[in-house]
C-alpha cells in the first residue's frame, strides 16, 4: 500500500467484489439432460479453463517467489522494475509527493515486517477481483500465501495479477496482518464504522426508494465509504486507514461529479491540506491546518475562472500578512 508496507493500486476508487473461480465457472448453467452436447462441450471447456488456471498458478507462484527475493535482497530497481507498467507510472507520480526514495523505503519496510518469516508458497488461497462496473481488463487475481507454519498462521503475502497478462508482472503486493483487523470499530464523534470482512460489501438503502445509501468496503489497506444522494450521485467517500482508525481522509463531490472538497481529519478535527472547489471543478481556497484547526504558512484564494484574489499568510492560527 502507498502508505506502509504494501503497494497496491488505487484502481481510481472503483468498487470491487470478489468472486470465488468455482463461481465464476459454475454461473447460468443447469443440469437438463436435453441440452447433453452443451454439457460435453462445456465440460472440454472446463477442462482446458482449468488446465489454464494451474498454468497461471504456477506462473503466480513463481513470480512471487522471485518477488520476495528481490526483497531480501534490496534490489530496488528490479522490485521495481517487476510492476505491471501501469502501476510503475502511478508510482513515479506517487513519488513527487513522498519522495524519489520511496520505493527503498517500501522495500526496507517489507524486510523489517517479514522477519525471516516463511512463507508457504504450496498452500494458497485464490480470489479473482471484478470491477463492479464490467471493465474485464482490471480483473485481477490475488494470491495469499502464508506466512509461518501451515495452517497455523494469521498472517500472510499477498500478490495480485491482471487476469488478462501473463502472470510475469505483479499488480500489488502486501503482507497482510490478519490479527490486526478483528472487528475493529471506526469511533469519529457521531461515527462508528464496523470495518467489513475482506471481500465483504455492506450496503445501507433508503427506506422509501431502495436505492443505494452508502455501501462500505476494505481493501489491503483501508476502510472505504462512499454515501449517495436519493438520485445515485455519489455524495462523498471516506478513507479509514486500517492502521489509524482515528484518522480519515474525505471526498466531498458536487451533485455534477466534480470535488466540492479535499480535507483529512484526525479524531473528527480536520489537519494537513484542505481544498475546497467551485462546481465548475476551479479551485476555491488552498492551505493547511495544523494542531487544534490552526491554519499555517500560506493560504490561497481563487474566483470561477481560477484567478488568484487573495493570499494570507498564518503563523500558528495567526494571520502575519494579506496581499
Amino acid at each position: 500500500m502507498c502508505e506502509s508496507v504494501s503497494l497496491v493500486c488505487d484502481k481510481n476508487n472503483v468498487l470491487n467484489r470478489y468472486i470465488p473461480y468455482t463461481e465464476v465457472l459454475n454461473r447460468g448453467y443447469g443440469n437438463d439432460s436435453t441440452h447433453m452436447k452443451k454439457t460435453i462441450v462445456f465440460t472440454i471447456l472446463i477442462l482446458i479453463t482449468q488446465f489454464g488456471f494451474a498454468q497461471n498458478d504456477k506462473k503466480a507462484v513463481k513470480t512471487s517467489k522471485g518477488v520476495l527475493e528481490l526483497i531480501k535482497q534490496k534490489d530496488y530497481t528490479e522490485f521495481f522494475n517487476s510492476f505491471e507498467d501501469t502501476i510503475k507510472m502511478r508510482i513515479k507520480e506517487y513519488q513527487k509527493s513522498a519522495g524519489s526514495d520511496y520505493i527503498q523505503k517500501m522495500v526496507d519496510d517489507f524486510n523489517e515486517t517479514l522477519s525471516n518469516a516463511k512463507i508457504d508458497f504450496d498452500n494458497f488461497n485464490k480470489k479473482l477481483v471484478v470491477p463492479i462496473d464490467g471493465n474485464s481488463k482490471l480483473n485481477y487475481v490475488v494470491y495469499q500465501f502464508p506466512m509461518g507454519k501451515k495452517n497455523d498462521s494469521k498472517d500472510y503475502l499477498e500478490t495480485s495479477f491482471l487476469n488478462e497478462n501473463n502472470f510475469t508482472k505483479i499488480y500489488s503486493i502486501d503482507i497482510v496482518k490478519v490479527q490486526r483487523m478483528p472487528n475493529v470499530k471506526v469511533i469519529l464523534g457521531a461515527e462508528e464504522e464496523k470495518i467489513p470482512e475482506s471481500g465483504e460489501v455492506v450496503s445501507e438503502n433508503y427506506d422509501d426508494t431502495g436505492f443505494v445509501k452508502k455501501i462500505k468496503y476494505r481493501d489491503f489497506t483501508h476502510l472505504i465509504t462512499i454515501d449517495f444522494d436519493r438520485h445515485q450521485n455519489k455524495t462523498g467517500e471516506t478513507r479509514f486507514p486500517l492502521d489509524n482508525l482515528t484518522y480519515k481522509s474525505f471526498t466531498a463531490y458536487y451533485e455534477n461529479g466534480n470535488i466540492r472538497l479535499l480535507a483529512n481529519y484526525d479524531n473528527g478535527l480536520v489537519t494537513g491540506n484542505f481544498t475546497e472547489f467551485h462546481e465548475n471543478g476551479k479551485i476555491s481556497e488552498s492551505g493547511f491546518y495544523g494542531n487544534g484547526l490552526k491554519k499555517d504558512g500560506v493560504w490561497t484564494y481563487f474566483d470561477e475562472q481560477g484567478k488568484l484574489t487573495k493570499t494570507e499568510t498564518y503563523e500558528n492560527g495567526k494571520l502575519i500578512n494579506t496581499e
